[in-house]
């Protein structure tokens, strides 16, 4: 009786031992695991560079991003080029869109930073494992192009999976098959929506046409000029209509027909710049705006505004 009791608790053991063994087991392949995903194993090389060296930063003027997915009708990549006055504008079906220029000079910035780099691989075969393949991941590319029809590329990063808190990120540069874990700067740089990456303002300023320099505004065929006597009012409705912004971009919309036209603003600048835009009635509670540009209307692209938005501009006049 006595050897089976005893032979009962000698089994209770094992299997206690067995079971803390596999437990250690696991727990010590989360831990390898996330010190990995976090870059804090020992054993991995680190190093301190850049994904773009910073004697190209002033040279950049074409930044292509090319997502997983499509972007609506622009198709999955994005090219933006930086004009003679220092605006980037994104290029698309052979049109322009004044882009957000803060949002990729800082871009720039954030990636011509030093930082540290965690080698995580040094094979293709692993690129999966961290969303750096050609079709999971989003790919950066930092050149310029001359007048004379050369271009040069400076730097090609793909980005892949983030960690968990989106603190990290999975890199690769487009001529080395390592992979390298850093700081996450590119975190809102990954948006697929092109309204993330473009000016909603219906007027977008720049160096010749600003809130400043406007000295006349025509609506529906009625114009007034900037004057001492009205010089305030005249400053108020310049500030709304460069303050008013659209929330959705549209790609040749059906609204655009003369029926559904509302309002024709044109605004003229000391330097001779002109720029308006076109509100057309697009259903309930939607107006389809087409910015336009020494008169010539732009018909590929435009913006959708609200009903507020609307009477914000009928108030003008």
């Amino acid at each position: 009786m006595l050897h089976t009791v005893v032979l009962k608790n000698m089994k209770n053991e094992l299997k206690i031992n067995i079971a803390l063994a596999a437990l250690c087991l696991v727990l010590g392949i989360f831990a390898l695991t996330g010190m990995i995903r976090n870059g804090k194993s020992r054993n991995l090389e680190t190093v301190q560079s850049a994904l773009l060296n910073k004697k190209y930063v002033k040279q950049v003027n074409v930044i292509e991003v090319t997502f997983p997915e499509e972007v609506q009708k622009i198709g999955k990549s994005l090219r933006f080029e930086l004009d003679d006055g220092g605006n980037w504008n994104l290029v698309a079906g052979g049109k322009r869109l004044a882009a957000d220029s803060a949002m990729l000079n800082q871009l720039i910035e954030k990636v011509s930073s030093v930082q540290t780099f965690t080698k995580i691989s040094g094979s293709v075969s692993d690129w999966d494992s961290f969303g750096l393949s050609e079709k999971d991941s989003t790919h950066f590319v930092f050149g310029r192009e001359n007048r004379d029809g050369s271009s040069e590329e400076y730097s090609s990063v793909y980005a892949g999976f983030e960690n968990a808190d989106g603190s990290m990120i999975y890199v690769r540069s487009g001529r080395k098959n390592d992979v390298y874990l850093i700081e996450n700067a590119l975190y809102s740089y990954l948006q697929r929506d092109a309204e993330k990456w473009i000016v909603m303002e219906l007027l977008p300023s720049s160096v010749d046409f600003a809130e400043t320099s406007v000295i006349r505004i025509n609506c529906n065929g009625k114009g007034i000029y900037r004057g001492v006597e009205n010089e305030a009012d005249f400053a108020a409705k310049v500030h709304t209509l460069f303050s008013l912004r659209g929330y959705s971009l549209v790609y040749e919309s059906p609204a655009a027909k003369p029926e559904n036209l509302l309002l024709v603003f044109e605004l003229e600048s000391q330097q001779g710049e002109k720029k308006g835009f076109s509100v057309y009635e697009a259903g309930e509670d939607q107006y389809c705006v087409l910015r336009s540009e020494s008169g010539t209307e732009e018909k590929s692209w435009g913006f959708v505004i609200s009903s507020w938005s609307l009477n914000k501009l009928k108030e003008l006049f």
